[in-house]
């Protein structure tokens, strides 16, 4: 039945989400070639948060941000092949890119990097994990689920610490106030729990004639982390006017909604996720 469910939560989002598919490349210490159309943003996607190195050859010529692990990279202008470094966090490797830009239009997709220290670890991981009784952090429950929606299957790993739950019925129309109110269409897709924390994806769907970036100070929530696939989102009926919010709560999200308004007070903001203390 879990399964059933959660096949049917990814065909619906296909239907919507068919812009992310990605091609998957492998870090074997060979420098990666990746190419970009001037203009045209292209997503690289690594198991693992990030530390973008841009040359500064190329930093008037390439628009660049990092969010999870994901790397949204844009060429403003035409620049010839230059190298640049990214570096993981969780192990320091350093991942070489030879990237150039064209005017040429072309049809790039996404691309995943596949790196195998980061495979390795993940089945250290998980096949200890049913003998050792930890926690699961946000990070850990994000990706999790970011995965279910994003990720091939082969990457999908099973965590006996997290469960898929049944969907409440919520009204999400007022998810967000402020400048984001009525800006974005919310439906939440999925709920995954581990230990007390709660995570809801919610597929949110920009309403508005131009491009919106999410304001995670506008959610209102009691919420202790939140964090989005993309940290922007095209106008409407626009490739890439779709994407999947993913709220932690110390509760079913039914019961952590505000009736009113209310300010959200941060502690800290880091890579696209933001903790509340409200």
């Amino acid at each position: 039945m879990m399964k059933m469910i959660k096949l049917l939560v990814i065909f619906f989002m296909l239907c919507s989400l068919n812009s992310y598919a990605a091609q998957t490349i492998k870090w074997k210490n060979i420098p990666l070639k990746v190419n970009l159309q001037v203009g045209k943003e292209r997503i690289i996607q690594v198991d693992d948060n990030v530390v973008i190195g841009v040359p500064a050859s190329i930093k008037p010529y390439l628009k660049s941000e990092s969010a999870q692990g994901y790397i949204y990279l844009t060429a403003l202008k035409e620049f010839p092949k230059t190298r640049f470094k990214l570096r993981l966090k969780s192990n320091n490797e350093i991942i070489l890119i030879d990237l150039t830009s064209t005017t040429e239009v072309r049809d790039l997709p996404n691309l995943e990097i596949e790196v195998p220290s980061l495979l390795a670890g993940e089945e250290r991981y998980s096949s200890s994990s049913t003998n050792v009784m930890g926690n699961v952090t946000p990070i850990q429950l994000t990706r999790f689920a970011a995965r279910s929606f994003y990720g091939p299957d082969r990457l999908m790993k099973n965590n006996p610490l997290i469960r898929m739950q049944r969907i409440k019925k919520s009204d999400l129309s007022t998810l967000f106030t402020g400048t984001s109110s009525n800006v974005f269409s919310a439906t939440a897709v999925a709920v995954f729990k581990a230990g007390k924390m709660h995570l809801t994806a919610i597929k949110l769907v920009n309403k508005t004639p131009v491009k919106q970036v999410i304001n995670h100070l506008d959610i209102n929530a009691d919420f202790q982390f939140s964090t989005s696939q993309m940290t922007q989102v095209n106008q409407k009926n626009v490739a890439g006017d779709t994407t999947m919010l993913y709220l932690i709560t110390d509760k079913p999200l039914s019961g952590s909604l505000y009736n009113q308004p209310k300010k959200l007070v941060t502690k800290g903001a880091k890579n696209g996720t933001i903790q509340s203390n409200s």
